[in-house]
Order: structure tokens, then C-alpha cells, then sequence
């Protein structure tokens, strides 16, 4: 369900993997038929979604994560927008140092 909503709210996350891996499902020890029936339905999940290499939020490969993050803040209005408000800030922080500077 989270993922699922992941997807609607920010499309990007589907050009990506999952970080679970179908094969750590195998380390599982599950004796009730919920259980059972819940693991084949979160393998089948994994299934859909794998994409060797482009797996998000896992310590095996960071670097998808890290193409994610730079690829959703550049798409981003919002994340723009606040660029721009702190690159401004910090420009005028600098004016307002050089002005004291210069004055003394």
C-alpha cells in the first residue's frame, strides 16, 4: 500500500526497483498459511517491480537512490522553489558581509 501510494503521489519512484530482493524472502520460516499466503503475495509484489540495479533506499547500491533524489529535486517545483529562496538568502547575507567589510 505504501509503495502504491509512493507511485501516485511521485510517478518518478516507478523508473525505480525495490529494496527488498525476492531471494532475502527465502530466510523466511513460516508455518501458518497466512503467513505463507502473505509472503507469496509480497513475492509477487517484488516480482512486478524488479529491477536489477535501480533499487531505491538499499545499502547494497546506493547510487539509484542517489540518482532519485537528484533527478526528483531537479523535476520538483517546490524543491526549485526553495533553491532559489536560499540561493537568494545566501547572496544577500554575502552583500550585506562585503558592505560591513568594505565600510571599515
Amino acid at each position: 500500500l505504501i509503495y502504491s501510494a509512493a507511485e501516485t503521489e511521485h510517478p518518478l519512484v516507478r523508473d525505480y526497483g525495490v529494496g527488498l530482493r525476492k531471494e532475502d524472502l527465502r530466510r523466511l520460516v513460516l508455518s501458518q498459511k497466512r503467513a505463507l499466503d502473505a509472503l507469496a503475495a509480497v513475492h509477487a509484489f517484488l516480482d512486478a517491480r524488479e529491477q536489477t540495479g535501480r533499487e531505491l533506499f538499499t545499502l547494497r547500491n546506493e547510487h539509484p537512490t542517489h540518482a532519485f533524489a537528484s533527478r526528483y529535486s531537479s523535476e520538483s517545483p517546490e524543491l526549485q522553489r526553495i533553491l532559489e529562496e536560499e540561493l537568494d538568502a545566501a547572496s544577500n547575507r554575502m552583500d550585506r558581509h562585503w558592505q560591513k567589510v568594505t565600510e571599515q
